[in-house]
Formats: structure tokens, sequence, C-alpha cells
């Protein structure tokens, strides 16, 4: 009767002891894949964002509702191994548009809406221009601004940036015929509002200021005679 006792309080030790050994088994386990899931997380380089990636990588990296964007020209690439050839774009998949949510509300002043690009005499003498522009294969741009058509000069002392900066970045050039990157033409449409002496004064800088910098630039009311006698001699200097 002893003996029996005695075996079945060494079983119940035995077993108390596996069951011991089987927890810190499991404890360790969970101990160790909790540290394998940090170290992935500190390695982990969160993608660059965009404006259309930036709501999708919020929510990413929240979980909350995240839907992975469709195909961009840098997957695209990745896809391709890199072989994306813009020749023949007919497999690529563009991106679904993700826009911003705004953060006004309906009762928030907003003092703001579109705008027709051009008016109506200058969508009439755009079309005009594109006519003879595409028949000697060259483009139209519209809506320049003059800042990204000159810039101050290096030279300019930091503390002058700005006073000249200031007076070319708020102009723009109504029209630009091109070739490829090359402006061959600048163009002005005007109107009777030019004869103003504010505007007169303003034309006169930018005149002063394109040709200065080497651009050919016409005013006009609408005739594009000189405009066409301008692009026929520039491809005739091509030729």
């Amino acid at each position: 009767m002893d003996s029996l006792i005695i075996y079945l309080i060494f079983g119940a030790i035995v077993t108390v002891v596996l069951i011991i050994i089987a927890i810190i088994v499991i404890l360790n386990s969970i101990d160790s894949e909790k540290k394998s899931n940090d170290n992935n997380n500190n390695n982990y380089l969160p993608p660059i964002n965009t404006p259309e990636q930036y709501q999708n990588n919020q929510q990413m990296q929240t979980g909350q509702n995240y839907v992975p964007p469709q195909n961009t020209v840098s997957t695209f690439n990745n896809n391709q191994q890199g072989q994306y050839n813009y020749n023949s774009p007919q497999n690529y998949i563009p991106p679904v548009n993700n826009y911003y949510n705004t953060t006004y509300n309906n009762n928030q002043y907003f003092p703001y809406q579109a705008v027709n690009l051009l008016t109506n005499k200058e969508y009439n003498f755009f079309r005009a221009l594109k006519i003879i522009a595409q028949r000697n294969d060259l483009n139209v741009l519209m809506k320049i601004r003059l800042a990204d058509l000159v810039k101050v000069k290096d030279s300019v002392p930091k503390s002058d940036f700005y006073k000249y900066f200031n007076k070319i970045s708020s102009k723009h050039i109504d029209f630009a015929i091109i070739d490829e990157t090359k402006v061959v033409i600048l163009i002005e449409l005007d109107d009777s509002t030019h004869n103003r002496i504010s505007r007169i004064e303003r034309d006169n800088f930018v005149n002063e200021i394109v040709i200065r910098c080497g651009y050919k630039i016409i005013r006009t009311y609408g005739d594009i005679q000189q405009i066409e006698y301008e692009i026929s001699q520039y491809i005739k200097s091509k030729s």
C-alpha cells in the first residue's frame, strides 16, 4: 500500500514538472516570435509618400480599411524588371485616382472657385495657333509663368534676390510655340486693356526682359501672319 502511494505521488510530481517545462517552452517560443516581429518592424522602410499614396499609407499603418493601390509607373517597372518601354505603353495599367479628403467643411469660409483657363478670344486664338504649329510639327503652350522662362542671375546678392524675383514671379506669357523643349516664339494676345499706362509699363518690362534673355516675342490683337512668318523662318533655319 505504501509503495502504491509513493508511486502515485512520484507520478504526480513528474506530471507537474512536465507541465511546467511545457509552459516554459511555450512562453519562450512566444517571446522569440515577438522579438522576431519587433526586429522586422525595426528594419521596415516605409514607402515615400506621394500625394496620391498618402491616404493609403496612413491606412496601411493603422490597419484601417487599407486598399492596396493599382499598378503605378514604378511598380510596373518593377514587374517588368525595369524594362518599361515608354514607346510601347499599351500594357501599362494607370493608377486609380486617389483624391485628398478636404479638411474644410461647408461651414468654413473658402473663397475660391474654378475658372476657365482661357477666355473665348484666347481659345479661338489658341485653336488658330495649334493648326499652324501642328502643320510644322511644333506645339503650343499657354499661360507660361515668366519665372519659368527667366531667372534671377546667380551673381545677384542673396539679399536682393526677392527684390528681382518678385518682379517676374506673378507674370505670365499668354502663349509659346515650342519645338520639343526649345521656345521658338513667345506670343502675347493683347486687347484694349493693354492701352492703360499700368499695362504699358508691365508690357514694356516683359518685352525687355524676354528679349534680353534671348527670346522672340510677338504682340498681336489676333493677327497670325507675323507668327506664320516667324515660324517659316525658324523651319528654314533648321533645314
